[in-house]
């Protein structure tokens, strides 16, 4: 009966090549002159990214309806994008109809129901980028 000699093989690392790194591939977005568009937005993100401009779409979207279900009535009341930028939901209470002294004047004021505001707070990411 002849018996099988195990053979061992080196698993060696593949070295990471210029035309490898998904980095190196991506384009480069430049400043807007002006305030950009959502289209001008999903534009220069498909160009970065090589993906079509329908998937960016999608995906910015997708992000827009994150941002409406965690700030609305079920949801925690607050997002934070990116580590950039943190979106919350503050609830006002109602304000009472009445007087106010308002710069040395009485001054008759109408009552406001009770509403929610939203509040967008830059995190530190983005103020060192600035």
């Amino acid at each position: 009966m002849a018996t099988k000699k195990k053979t061992t093989t080196k698993k060696v690392a593949k070295k990471k090549t210029a035309a490898a790194d998904p980095a190196k591939k991506l384009g480069k977005i430049t400043p807007a002159e002006k305030v950009r568009s959502k289209s001008q937005v999903v534009t220069a993100l498909a160009e970065r990214t090589g993906m079509s401009r329908k998937e960016v779409a999608v995906i910015v979207d997708g992000i827009g309806e994150i941002v409406k279900t965690d700030l609305g009535k079920s949801g925690p009341g607050m997002v934070k994008l990116f580590g950039l930028l943190k979106i919350r939901r503050v609830h006002k209470p109602k304000t009472p109809a009445g007087k106010r002294n308002i710069g040395g004047r009485e001054v008759l004021v109408k009552a406001k129901p009770a509403r929610n505001v939203v509040r967008v707070t830059a995190l530190k990411a983005l103020k060192e980028m600035v």
